[in-house]
């Protein structure tokens, strides 16, 4: 049970953040929320972002690795 409500799907949630501008790249920003997902027991499938600029290639180069 999680905040009072039952999950019941044993499907993933996916995690697809875009980068938090100065601070986080897209793919520091998706393992964090994951990170918290899976720590209540949740399977969570991470999937950063980009929308073109600054972090696509990190977001390329994480996803190709």
């Amino acid at each position: 049970m999680i905040g009072g409500v039952s999950w019941v799907d044993d499907r993933p949630v996916l995690v697809a953040p875009d980068a938090f501008k100065g601070t986080f790249s897209a793919v520091e920003v998706a393992d964090a929320i994951a990170t918290g997902i899976e720590e209540t027991g949740i399977a969570a499938d991470r999937c950063p972002i980009a929308d073109g600029g600054e972090g696509t290639a990190d977001v390329l180069r994480a996803a190709l690795n």
